[in-house]
């Protein structure tokens, strides 16, 4: 039978995000390495459409890099409409004063929008977005979404010597690698990557928590098991982790668990 001790977690979130779940995963007794396959990159933009009546966000990581611009159009004081807590966190940081909230997903946010009295939004977003809310919005009601693009999640180039060496080891009859997947985009690159260091072979020894099924989709064939969450959120994800490796975590110990 396999042991917490055995088991071993890698996070494929970017570095600061990929750190913080560690120190979760560790501090409930589950050994965890970080191994971005994504860096988030600022990119140049044009300015934000002073017209938009509102504000859309998808990403904490967009709403990190806008306070300067979207102060400037006027949007801060407009509604802004996010994809969960940790986005409507990030946007009220960068100073947004009417924050609302949508489930967790691109499908709920798109209803909280199409029920909003407004036309005309802001969207900053990635370069790679799994959820075009503009075609969603566009397509379906009568909305005007302009899309400007503030960052771009840049593939890694190359793993890690500890994730090297830990999927050398999970092939092991008492041990065990659990490998966390935030998006398609990131498990379809680990996946490559696993073959650029000519370590298909221990795919069959590796088993995948995936954020949804078009992720799970994306990571290709191969895997020991690939568990999709039931919702996508990075609190259950880090919570699937810790009940594969036999942890008990009660809700009311998760209190230093990273946002969603």
């Amino acid at each position: 039978m396999i042991q917490a001790q055995d088991v071993l977690a890698i996070t494929t979130r970017p570095l600061m995000d990929a750190e913080a779940d560690c120190r979760f995963l560790k501090s409930r007794g589950l050994e965890a390495i970080a191994q971005p396959v994504l860096d988030i990159v600022p990119l140049p933009h044009p300015p934000f459409p002073q017209a938009a009546e509102a504000t859309i966000l998808t990403s904490r990581h967009a709403a990190s890099f806008i306070k300067a611009e979207a102060e400037q159009a006027g949007l801060l004081e407009k509604p802004c409409y996010v994809v969960g807590d940790a986005t409507a966190r990030a946007a009220s940081y960068a100073g947004f004063q009417d924050v609302y909230i949508a489930g967790g997903d691109g499908n709920a946010l798109q209803e909280l929008v199409q029920s909003s009295p407004y036309r005309h939004f802001c969207w900053p977003s990635a370069h790679h977005s799994g959820f075009n809310i503009k075609t969603a919005l566009e397509a379906s009601d009568e909305k005007l979404v302009e899309r400007i693009i503030v960052y771009e999640a840049k593939l890694m180039e190359t793993l890690n010597e500890a994730t090297i060496e830990a999927i050398k080891l999970s092939q092991g009859p008492a041990s065990s690698c659990i490998v966390l997947v935030h998006s398609g985009r990131a498990g379809a690159h680990f996946h490559h990557l696993l073959d650029q260091h000519d370590l298909s072979a221990y795919r069959q020894h590796i088993t995948l928590i995936v954020i949804s099924n078009r992720a799970a989709g994306l990571c290709g064939q191969g895997w020991h098991k690939i568990h999709v969450i039931k919702s996508p959120l990075r609190s259950l994800m880090l919570m699937q982790a810790l009940d594969l490796a036999g942890i008990t975590c009660h809700d009311d110990n998760i209190s230093d668990m990273p946002l969603d």
